[in-house]
């Protein structure tokens, strides 16, 4: 059985129509359950971050992720959000692998993330390293464990 058609991973420029849609769908996806206030989207990487995208063929964001350069040497991936009924079709995969193509480019040696707590067999499978012990989000509260994958550049 094939895997359906997954668009490509596109940049998303914080001044589009596909930048609103990914705030709200990840605010929809990490915040809303909780009523936590919309404005909680814009944290202090949010200017400084790329935004990237899976855009579908009807013009929706059907998933999203944001990269934040943390150092000369790590960067960071945030937000990884894709539309529930998208969910289960590589989107993600898709996602992580154009992020460590990306973090190769810039010629950082590893990527690190904070995953939630139901994310971390998925990162576990694309070959992240968790380090050290679960812990609460300041912002939600929700239970997350940093994560490690070296980047070969």
């Amino acid at each position: 059985m094939s895997r359906p058609y997954i668009p490509p991973v596109i940049a998303i420029t914080t001044n589009s129509a596909q930048y609103t849609a990914a705030c709200q769908l990840r605010y929809a996806t990490f915040f809303a359950a909780q009523n936590h206030p919309f404005s909680i989207i814009f944290d202090r990487y949010e200017q400084r971050s790329e935004h990237w995208g899976i855009i579908g063929d009807d013009e929706q964001v059907w998933a999203y992720t944001r990269l934040t350069q943390i150092s000369t040497i790590c960067v960071s991936v945030s937000q990884v959000a894709v539309q529930p009924h998208y969910q289960r079709q590589g989107l993600g995969q898709h996602l992580m692998q154009k992020m460590e193509a990306r973090a190769a480019q810039l010629g950082v040696q590893h990527i690190i993330l904070y995953a939630r707590d139901n994310a971390i067999p998925f990162y576990q499978k694309l070959g992240y390293i968790g380090e050290g012990d679960l812990f609460p989000s300041s912002k939600t509260g929700v239970l997350h464990l940093q994560m490690k994958k070296f980047v070969l550049s």
